[in-house]
């Protein structure tokens, strides 16, 4: 379906009230909103999305949302699909595993599979 991936990081370069995306890995661990600008030009996306969120935290748990949405030429945003799921259960939905306050953390999701 795909004859290649996209890796966009989000960074603390604003535009508005939102932050941008960008491909360079940031230097160095920063916190953020995490709400971005479109892509920057028109891009074709098929099969399922998928992400990784590197994060501290100060919870054992929280509940996370990605949405993906389409800026039409109407200038409407479409949403094409979305993502919510409490942080415990990703990657294991069958068993909760909950995160350590304080501590890097790591998860991997597939449209919150």
């Amino acid at each position: 379906m795909a004859n290649g991936t996209m890796r966009v990081y989000l960074t603390t370069e604003r535009a508005g009230g939102a932050h941008r995306l960008g491909t360079a890995l940031p230097a160095a661990a920063t916190g953020t909103t995490q709400t971005t600008d479109p892509l920057p030009q028109a891009t074709e996306l098929s099969g399922l999305f998928s992400g990784r969120l590197d994060f501290v935290t100060n919870k054992k748990d929280f509940d996370f949302s990605v949405a993906l949405f389409e800026l039409t030429p109407q200038h409407r945003y479409l949403q094409l699909s979305s993502c919510r799921a409490p942080a415990s259960y990703v990657g294991h939905l069958s068993r909760r595993r909950l995160l350590t306050g304080g501590a890097h953390e790591r998860i991997v999701f597939t449209a919150c599979g």
